[in-house]
């Protein structure tokens, strides 16, 4: 059995560790935590931990094997199979999650209040609410920051988040336009079609390139005149290399990529917390029905199920 200490000054209480060692044969290992948290119907593993008195990591080391990630050599994931000790700001992170599907009702934004008002201490629920703020008012956001406590809502990420509604200026996915692979601009109009899928990828995304196989599986299931609208929407600042990557991939449905001058609004336009590849559903009348972040192959079949749902209704 190794035992290992190690010390380290706290500046920002809002910060992330990782944990990595470096064996004989020059592998690098890196460190990942168990969870009582779920992705895409799995467990999540955190490779990320909060700051706190003390970290303690015991337990056997496990081998975490990633789905639909190649590693590159001399780069090896593992984890211990306890859950590790680290303060109640991590106890957070790794079993507290904000909603972040669909518009967020009356109903949502109660339950979200609740959790905030219950963890009010809680570093990691405030970067929840920066990362997710295009899915709320600025009313709203004004809300849960007051039910954080004094020295949370003394953070520089709350200047940054109160910055962030003065730039809104009520950009949405309904009233902005994106320039298209045939070099127009155009708006979305949901009204013309039952179902609208909007893809947000990118050129650089790894995960992106691998679900576009899976995407065109879809677009040959559901043909525009199905009733089912997709449109692909790249985040690349590079427009050159997103062209690139269209002819690459040839991908048959729309593909849009956002005007540089949208950048800073990605948030607020689809509602996201940044993480691509996302999908969001819409109906004909703009209302997001269902959001995903990630790529995970089970997840078309949820894909399928929802575009049925909504083209029979």
């Amino acid at each position: 059995m190794e035992k290992f200490l190690f010390k380290k000054s706290v500046e920002d209480p809002l910060s992330f560790y990782s944990f990595n060692v470096v064996d004989k044969e020059g592998n690098k290992i890196l460190f990942h935590f168990k969870t009582n948290k779920t992705y895409n119907s799995g467990k999540y593993f955190s490779e990320n931990f909060m700051p706190a008195d003390s970290v303690l990591v015991t337990g056997k080391i496990q081998i975490f094997e990633p789905k639909n990630m190649e590693l590159p050599s001399k780069i090896k994931l593992v984890y211990p199979d306890t859950m590790i000790v680290a303060g109640k700001q991590t106890d957070v992170m790794f079993n507290v999650s904000l909603p972040n599907s669909k518009e967020v009702s009356d109903e949502l934004f109660q339950e979200i209040t609740d959790t905030i008002s219950k963890y009010n201490f809680s570093y990691y629920l405030l970067n929840e609410v920066y990362n997710n703020r295009g899915n709320f008012t600025k009313e709203q956001i004004n809300t849960l920051i007051r039910l954080f406590d004094k020295e949370v809502q003394t953070h520089g990420l709350v200047s940054q988040l109160k910055k962030s509604l003065e730039l809104r200026n009520g950009k949405s996915l309904t009233n902005v336009s994106f320039m298209s692979s045939d070099r127009k601009m155009k708006k979305l109009h949901f009204s013309q079609s039952k179902l609208t899928m909007v893809i947000l990828w990118a050129s650089w995304c790894g995960p992106c390139r691998k679900e576009i196989p899976f995407l065109k599986q879809l677009h040959e299931a559901f043909p525009v005149n199905s009733g089912l609208k997709m449109v692909s929407i790249s985040l690349d600042r590079d427009s050159s290399a997103w062209r690139k990557a269209l002819l690459e991939e040839k991908m048959s449905w729309d593909q849009w990529v956002l005007p540089e001058n949208l950048s800073e609004y990605t948030r607020e336009i689809f509602k996201h917390n940044g993480s691509i590849p996302a999908t969001l559903f819409l109906n004909s009348r703009g209302e997001i029905l269902e959001k995903f972040s990630g790529f995970d192959e089970t997840t078309m079949n949820k894909y399928r199920n929802i575009i049925q749902k909504n083209l029979i209704n």
